[in-house]
């Protein structure tokens, strides 16, 4: 029990969508520390619901629209919950982390695909595929933008220091987490029946997320190749009156 409360206390501080999910799966995550469930378990179990959750929204009816909004959000507390119970287990590995970068954008495709297959044949509106390009294309961009930026060696340290440290950062570090906003945002749109407007809006959202999140890391980089540069001036400033003095 006490580790499971020190584990918590990693929770605070994230953005308030996020720590909705990451409570929960951490408290089922302890439920399940004493079964036979495995990570790799939850993960695929995770992935083979937002598969079912996506055929309930490709039906398009309002009750299969319900169905599939309550299955996608039982995916995703798995989804929250494997790597809590890795931990948890020690039972940490590369495949699982394998496993979650192959399954989870692939389930995260074929939601979006079924929400749109369903709006269309009700529909026939062929800006219902325009709308689902841009939310996956705009997802696929983020995480290798994410992915790229972690990458580099000074990442953390770097946004620590480009954080701004004002009220205004405060409240929208809350949305920035586009997909967990998304995903409880779809619980919403599901029930007022609204699914299109989901897509415009988060297409949308998606699309601003992306710019400000590019710029803001473009600003660490570019502060990093000038510190380099820096450094690397001082270095030869130092080697040249070194020269000097040998003289």
């Amino acid at each position: 029990m006490k580790f499971k409360k020190e584990y918590l206390k990693t929770v605070k501080g994230t953005a308030a969508t996020v720590f909705v999910y990451r409570y929960i799966g951490i408290h089922l995550a302890w439920k399940f520390r004493n079964t036979k469930i495995t990570p790799n378990q939850l993960t695929v179990l995770s992935f083979l619901s937002g598969l079912l959750a996506a055929l309930f929204f490709s039906a398009g009816s309002y009750g299969y629209l319900i169905c599939g909004t309550l299955l996608y959000q039982i995916c995703i507390i798995f989804d929250y919950s494997d790597g809590s119970l890795a931990r948890f287990k020690n039972l940490t590995s590369n495949l699982g982390l394998w496993l979650e970068a192959i399954l989870d954008p692939l389930r995260e495709f074929f939601v979006i695909f079924g929400v749109c297959l369903g709006l269309y044949s009700h529909t026939g509106n062929p800006m219902i595929w325009v709308l689902g390009f841009i939310l996956c294309g705009t997802n696929y961009m983020m995480d290798i933008q994410t992915l790229t930026f972690e990458s580099f060696p000074f990442a953390e340290k770097g946004m620590r220091a480009f954080a701004p440290k004002n009220r205004l950062y405060e409240v929208g570090k809350q949305f920035i987490s586009v997909r967990t906003t998304r995903y409880l945002a779809i619980i919403f749109f599901a029930i007022i029946d609204r699914m299109y407007m989901f897509l415009v809006f988060f297409s949308i959202y998606n699309m601003l997320v992306f710019v400000l999140i590019a710029f803001q890391l473009g600003r660490v980089v570019k502060s990093q190749d000038k510190l380099k540069l820096f450094v690397q001036a001082g270095l030869r400033d130092e080697s040249n009156n070194d020269s000097s003095r040998n003289k």
